[in-house]
């Protein structure tokens, strides 16, 4: 009996964590071998192979290209088999042999697992995940190419000092936009002369040029966008739940390093007031709230968010969920589905769905299948505040029986939880585009294998001894 190459099960086996429906899909990828598979597994592994091992053609017919691809007639050829001649050499069969495919279609060619020759896939581009991977690019090369600038120019002030101004800059930035100005000064002024020069100065400039602000505290200013990235890259779970690669001990001082540094700008006035059972609404302790709120946010994102990525991974990369899991949670789980798949009990689904739960607890899915920029991601963190704020001047009017002033700051913060909602909300759209992408990746079809395979016989009629990806032995 047939069976899959990847899970060696066959048309009546369940693929992991798959269905019945993904056990009948069994398809023969590659021309050239024998190769039989799950559709659902070829697509696990696809999503394994590194970029630089794919070569990828966009099928878009575009006449300046037409004729460009014909060597010239020469004793001594050289073949270049780059993707940009291969489509070159499309475009001009295309346009010969009209066949239905579409203008946003690319080609993707990845080594068969078994004979190592190129199998040819299909898919369709989607308009906003060009858009927003072209976003990032120009972003990520500004920053780049920026980073490369100062450096050059840092060079005769010091790279160090460049660095530590850039980061106060962008510290005192974010306070700015998160703190209104009259509190950022009762802030960091020196408790000494609060009381006697606080309603003397208007900003944070003159209390520098008098020397009213606390240089201990002013000290911290340039290290707030770092824990703003570290806030961002750390969860509280992973002290609980850490990770394979991860060192809890490592974890919990990493916590205790950012909740401590929140904390500082009050003096830890929140923990003291909490221990004498007493809290205030001050500026000092509406700061600290950020500590509880973050972890607040945390259950949330892994209860609501994680599990949709879950989900997602599920269908395109199991292989990932299987890595973050020990042999023996594996084992359980897929018995567990199989049981299900056969019996449709509501009981079972109930206990699969409470161990799925656990498992968004104790493992992050979000960058499973949409990887990650530390450029953007650095990027994206500077900008935080700055919506927080604007978004905070929408909440202000609702908020009652509140100074100005506090108005403002409790305004700020809660845009600082809605704006990492919305940013999840898009992650999420940006995900499930993706994974409704990669679902479509299928071989191509007998018209579009014709085309393919009068490429090969046009190149090896000029260069016989070539094996062009793809083509029939």
């Amino acid at each position: 009996m047939d069976s899959c190459c990847f899970c060696l099960g066959d048309d009546t086996e369940i693929p992991p964590f798959g269905s019945i429906s993904d056990a009948k899909a069994l398809i023969k990828p590659c021309t050239t071998c024998s190769l039989l598979c799950h559709k659902k597994c070829l697509l696990d592994w696809f999503n394994t192979i590194p970029s630089d091992k794919l070569k990828i053609i966009n099928g878009v017919r575009q006449a300046e290209y037409i004729g460009v691809g014909a060597p010239p007639i020469n004793q001594t050829i050289e073949i270049n088999l780059s993707p940009q001649i291969i489509q070159q050499w499309l475009n001009n069969l295309v346009e010969e042999n009209p066949v239905n495919i579409k203008s946003d279609r690319i080609y993707i060619f990845a080594p068969c697992p078994q004979c190592k020759k190129q199998i040819v896939f299909k898919m369709d581009k989607n308009s906003v995940l060009t858009i927003y991977s072209s976003g990032k690019t120009i972003i990520t090369r500004i920053v780049q190419y920026g980073g490369v600038f100062l450096g050059l120019t840092s060079a005769l002030t010091g790279i160090l000092s460049m660095g530590y101004i850039g980061l106060t800059t962008a510290g005192l930035k974010i306070m700015d936009c998160i703190i209104p100005n009259s509190l950022l000064i009762k802030l960091l002024t020196k408790k000494s002369n609060l009381i006697f020069n606080i309603y003397s100065i208007d900003n944070l400039e003159q209390a520098l040029m008098k020397g009213l602000v606390d240089p201990l505290k002013f000290s911290r200013i340039p290290i707030l966008p770092i824990v703003m990235f570290r806030l961002r890259s750390s969860s509280i779970f992973r002290c609980f739940f850490p990770e394979k690669e991860d060192n809890s001990i490592q974890n919990w001082i990493n916590e205790l390093m950012i909740s401590g540094y929140i904390s500082s700008f009050s003096d830890h006035k929140l923990i003291r007031e909490l221990m004498r059972g007493r809290l205030s609404l001050d500026t000092s302790n509406l700061i600290s709230t950020l500590i509880p709120l973050r972890w607040i946010y945390d259950l949330i994102y892994r209860l609501t968010f994680n599990r949709v990525y879950f989900n997602y991974t599920m269908k395109v990369r199991p292989r990932a969920i299987a890595n973050s899991l020990s042999e023996d949670e594996i084992l359980k789980l897929e018995n567990l589905n199989n049981e299900i798949e056969q019996t449709k009990s509501w009981k079972l689904k109930l206990i699969q769905n409470l161990k799925y739960t656990l498992i968004c607890l104790k493992n992050d899915y979000s960058m499973t299948i949409s990887y990650g920029s530390t450029i953007i991601k650095c990027f994206t963190t500077l900008c935080w505040p700055y919506i927080s704020s604007k978004v905070g001047l929408l909440i202000i009017p609702l908020l009652k029986n509140l100074p100005k002033d506090k108005k403002i700051l409790v305004a700020n913060i809660i845009g600082l939880f809605l704006v990492a909602i919305v940013k999840e909300f898009f992650n999420l759209y940006l995900t499930k585009l993706k994974v409704s992408q990669m679902s479509q990746l299928s071989t191509l079809t007998d018209e579009e294998l014709t085309i393919f395979k009068q490429v090969t016989e046009n190149l090896e009629e000029i260069v016989p001894e070539v094996e062009f990806p793809g083509a029939y032995p």
